[in-house]
């Protein structure tokens, strides 16, 4: 998907790997830009797996991901 980032090694992956949100949001006006990673959780992952998520996003801003300079921002939705 489009959407996907490759992510440079870090501490927590030791090598290059994919940042791979549901969606990517793009927002245009007065001239600027905001980017956001969409997650949609709908209970069907586990605990330690929305973890490990989190930590790849974390990982993402550490390593230096950004779009226009700037790491987009990550809007986590959870449906019950």
């Amino acid at each position: 998907p489009l959407c996907w980032r490759q992510v440079e090694p870090s501490d927590v992956f030791e090598s290059p790997w994919t940042l791979k949100p549901d969606v990517l949001l793009s927002f245009r006006a007065d001239g600027r830009t905001d980017h956001w990673f969409v997650e949609i959780d709908r209970g069907t992952e586990s605990p330690a797996t929305l973890a490990k998520k989190l930590a790849a996003y974390e990982s993402a801003w550490e390593a230096g991901l950004s779009m226009e300079g700037v790491m987009p921002r990550l809007w986590w939705v959870a449906v019950r």
